[in-house]
C-alpha cells in the first residue's frame, strides 16, 4: 500500500516474482493454483466502496485495481505455462465471487435485462477478460452510471491488443465462491443505499418466504436460496462455454449460539449440495470440486455482529482449543466420504 497497492502497475512485477517463488518452491507437492481469491470483491469493496481493506473510495483506482489484477493473473498463469507446467502438471485459475441476481418480476424486460447487468458487472468483469480477452460490453454502461452519481468523467480501460492476446484463455478451472441470491429491480430515483445499488440505480431485495442465516452486515445480508446456486451454475455454462468448474467457497453464517446442534446449516449445506447435483446431472454442468467454506468458527464483522461459518465448534477459552464437531460438520464428512449423499 505504500506504493498504491493494486492502483499501481508497478504491483504487477512483484506479484509475478512471488508467484515465481511460490510455483518454484512448492509445485512438486501443489498441482492446483488461485492466482487471486475473490478480486471482483476485493476492488469493488476495497477501492470503490470502501468497506474493506484498503477502504478507498475511487473510481480511478477501483479500475486500476481490476486492470491490474488481471494483467497480473494473465502474467502468472503465463508464466507456470512456459516454465512449470510441462514437469509439474498442474492447473491454475482464479476464483470469482459469485452472487445470483434475480429479476424481482421475471416477465418484465427491464427487471429481466437489470439482472443479467448486475452479473456481468460483479462477476463478468473478472471473467470475461479470462475467457474471451476482454470485459464485457456492460462494463461502460456500469462507468457511465458511476460517472452520473459522482459527476465525474470515467472512461473504461482497455487491454492492448498485446493484453488481450496473453489474458484470454487463462484458466484451466473456472473457480466460484457462492453463498446467496437476491431480488433485483430498477430504481430511476437511485433511492437504494448500499454497495451495487447505491451508485447504479438498482434495488436489491428478498423474498419474505426466504430463510436468512446471522444477521452479518448491512453491506451484505444473507438469504438461502439454493435454487439461485443451479442457476448461477447454469449461467457460467451459457456464458463461458461450461468451463471446469470448482466451487471453492459455499457455507452458511450462523449464530455462535447455535452450539453443536446446528439444524440450519446442515439444510442449507445439503440443500445447495442438492441443486449443485441437479445442475451437474440433469443440466450438465461441468462441476468437478466443491468445497465447503468451514474455516472460520467465530468471525467479527466491522459493524460488531459476531457470525459463524465452522462446522467444527473450537473452545477458545480453553489454551488447548479443543474441537467437537458440529451435526454440519458429520453430514459434511459422509458426503465427502461417499462422493454424495449418504444412503
Amino acid at each position: 500500500m505504500e506504493i498504491g497497492g493494486w492502483s499501481n502497475n508497478d504491483v504487477i512485477s512483484h506479484f509475478v516474482n512471488f508467484a515465481h517463488l511460490a510455483f518454484r518452491t512448492f509445485g512438486d507437492r501443489v498441482s492446483k493454483w488461485v492466482t487471486f481469491n475473490e478480486p471482483n470483491a476485493m476492488c469493488f469493496w476495497g477501492y470503490l466502496v470502501g468497506g474493506e481493506a484498503p477502504g478507498r473510495r475511487n473510481v480511478e483506482e477501483a479500475k486500476l485495481c481490476v486492470h491490474n489484477v488481471l494483467k497480473s493473473h494473465a502474467k502468472a498463469y503465463r508464466l507456470y505455462d512456459a516454465i512449470f507446467r510441462p514437469h509439474q502438471r498442474g492447473k491454475v485459475g482464479m476464483v470469482i465471487f459469485t452472487q445470483w441476481f434475480h429479476p424481482k418480476d421475471p416477465k418484465n424486460p427491464s427487471h429481466v435485462k437489470l439482472a443479467e447487468f448486475a452479473l456481468q458487472i460483479s462477476c463478468g468483469i473478472i471473467a470475461s477478460p479470462i475467457f474471451f480477452g476482454q470485459y464485457p460490453d456492460e462494463y461502460a454502461e456500469f462507468l457511465g452510471r458511476l460517472s452520473q452519481k459522482h459527476g465525474v468523467v470515467s472512461s473504461p480501460l482497455q487491454f492492448r491488443l498485446a493484453e488481450s492476446a496473453e489474458l484470454r484463455g487463462t484458466w484451466d478451472f473456472c473457480g466460484i465462491a457462492h453463498y446467496t441470491t437476491n431480488l433485483i429491480e430498477p430504481t430511476p430515483n437511485h433511492e437504494a443505499s448500499d454497495g451495487l445499488s447505491d451508485p447504479i440505480g438498482i434495488k436489491l431485495s428478498s423474498d419474505p418466504k426466504w430463510s436468512s442465516g446471522a444477521n452479518s452486515s448491512s453491506s451484505w445480508q444473507f438469504y438461502v436460496v439454493p435454487w439461485g446456486f443451479r442457476k448461477m451454475l447454469n449461467w457460467i455454462k451459457r456464458r463461458y462455454g461450461n468451463p471446469e468448474t470448482y466451487v471453492l467457497e459455499n457455507g452458511f453464517q450462523g449464530h455462535p449460539d447455535d452450539g453443536l446442534q446446528d439444524y440450519d446449516r446442515l439444510e442449507y449445506y445439503r440443500s445447495y449440495i442438492n441443486e449443485m447435483l441437479k445442475a451437474v446431472r440433469i443440466d450438465g454442468v461441468n462441476v468437478q470440486m466443491y468445497a465447503a467454506w468451514t474455516l472460520l468458527d467465530d468471525f467479527e464483522w466491522d459493524d460488531g455482529y459476531t457470525v459463524n461459518f465452522g462446522v467444527v465448534s473450537v473452545n477458545f477459552s480453553d489454551p488447548e482449543r479443543p474441537r467437537m464437531p458440529k451435526l454440519s460438520g458429520t453430514f459434511l464428512k459422509h458426503v465427502f466420504k461417499n462422493n454424495g449423499f449418504p444412503r
